[in-house]
């Protein structure tokens, strides 16, 4: 069954930068012998309740808008890479989500380059290129030991893979930190050019995967 990550992003008009919003439980509390109450959160009506297991970022330049994001979690980053992630925009206004103006901002999921996208895109001598695709693409260097095994399990060879898989997850985060061309490479970054200036907007990023990921 397919279940979403969600993380808001929003846009107080084209002059300001975007604002990642954290999923945070408030309590009533009590200061001065008075009570505050907790403060609604803006939601769309058809989302789930928001995961930490993707953090998102975003920038206004006046003339695009950038969403960048990140796995938390190595075993969010391999399964994600299959499935894609979705950008959904919604208008704002006096505040208040619109979700009649409910915008996929691309068709199909946004998945990493294929193996032959990074050979037509990249330099032959770009080696971060190189080693972006080797993380997505390349042979498990893990080798499978007949030793230390339980119950017909290995557990030596589910360690080394567990730790190549978080390994190449924090070099992919690495990697796409170091420039727009292999963080997009990466699917890690969608740019948005297609709005109206002045307008106030929530970008919700959701991560194609089974909810216990």
């Amino acid at each position: 069954m397919k279940k979403f990550f969600i993380i808001f992003l929003v846009s107080f008009s084209i002059g300001l930068s975007v604002i990642a919003q954290q999923n945070k439980s408030l309590q009533n509390q009590k200061v001065n012998n008075s009570t505050f109450q907790p403060r609604k959160e803006v939601i769309p009506s058809d989302s789930i309740p928001k995961q930490k297991n993707l953090i998102v970022i975003g920038r206004n330049y006046g003339d695009s808008v950038v969403i960048r994001w990140a796995p938390a979690k190595a075993t969010l980053w391999y399964f994600a890479n299959k499935s894609g992630y979705t950008i959904v925009r919604y208008e704002v206004e006096n505040k208040k989500l619109l979700s009649e103006s409910k915008k996929t901002l691309f068709p199909d999921p946004i998945k990493p380059w294929t193996l032959n996208e990074w050979k037509k895109r990249a330099l032959a001598s770009d080696s971060l290129a190189a080693v972006s695709a080797e993380l997505l693409y390349g042979q498990s260097k893990t080798g499978i030991s007949n030793n230390t095994k339980t119950n017909g399990v290995n557990l030596q060879g589910a360690l080394n893979s567990n730790y190549e898989l978080e390994n190449k997850h924090g070099m992919a985060l690495f990697l796409a930190d170091q420039s727009a061309f292999l963080a997009t490479g990466l699917g890690l970054r969608y740019t948005d050019k297609d709005f109206v200036k002045g307008k106030s907007y929530v970008y919700v990023v959701y991560a194609r995967t089974d909810s216990k990921i």
